[in-house]
């Protein structure tokens, strides 16, 4: 079994520091596939790196740009971006009710 497949396998497994270590060993070997970019960025978008996980994609969309898969969890980051960045921003001072019971 080769690498790429260890790591996807990994993946399946929620093992997602292995997986991502054997995706680096593979690319230390010189393997560039849309399948090692595409894992790379589910690995990583799974440990909440999301701009590494968006260049991951990126790569892959590059080599493969008729598959879809890529901007799509692209886009699917974004959106978890987009709901976190909304709580971030939320002003907790809105509810007065809230604040008078302290």
């Amino acid at each position: 079994m080769n690498r790429v497949s260890q790591a996807i396998e990994l993946f399946d497994q929620h093992r997602y520091s292995e997986a991502l270590s054997e995706i680096e060993a593979a690319k230390k070997e010189g393997v560039v596939s849309f399948d090692l970019y595409l894992y790379q960025g589910r690995i990583l978008q799974k440990m909440s790196q999301y701009g590494p996980a968006i260049n991951s994609y990126t790569r892959a969309m590059e080599i493969d740009p008729n598959d879809s898969r890529p901007e799509n969890e692209i886009q699917l980051i974004k959106n978890i971006l987009s709901i976190t960045n909304n709580f971030y921003y939320e002003n907790p001072y809105t509810d007065m009710e809230l604040i008078d019971k302290l």
